[in-house]
């Protein structure tokens, strides 16, 4: 009797490359981890095939991280939205902050801009992050 050894094969699909390249992604996405669980469910070995359980299992922990994203992202707006709040409740303030240099500058916030999603005020015709400021004096 001869004895026969069996190994499971891995499917593999080709890809067709395109002109255009693009960065890869860091973070892995709600696609990519459907695609990569379908993959998982297609090459698994028939002789001992997956527990459902850990496939429920990496579905409830992918939906929490996205819900955690989720929240993190909301959290992101609020804060931008506190920002914009604090600097516009500081027009016509007299203020000190400091300058790139560590100088200390001293004027009336004039307005307020947004740059990139932060909020800056204007004093003395420059801008400034609210975390330049040292202090406010609101008499």
């Amino acid at each position: 009797m001869s004895n026969i050894t069996w190994s499971p094969v891995s499917q593999s699909q080709s890809t067709s490359s395109s002109s255009t390249s693009t960065a890869p992604k860091k973070d892995l996405d709600k696609d990519a981890f459907l695609k990569l669980l379908v993959t998982q469910l297609q090459t698994q070995d028939p002789l001992q095939p997956t527990d459902n359980t850990q496939f429920i299992s990496q579905l409830a922990q992918f939906s929490a991280l996205e819900q955690m994203n989720n929240v993190a992202n909301e959290m992101g707006q609020v804060q931008k939205t506190n920002s914009l709040s604090t600097a516009f409740q500081l027009i016509g303030t007299q203020v000190k902050v400091s300058d790139a240099n560590g100088q200390t500058i001293e004027g009336t916030v004039t307005g307020l801009q947004v740059v990139d999603g932060i909020a800056k005020v204007s004093i003395n015709n420059q801008l400034f992050d609210l975390s330049q400021i040292e202090s406010v004096d609101r008499a």
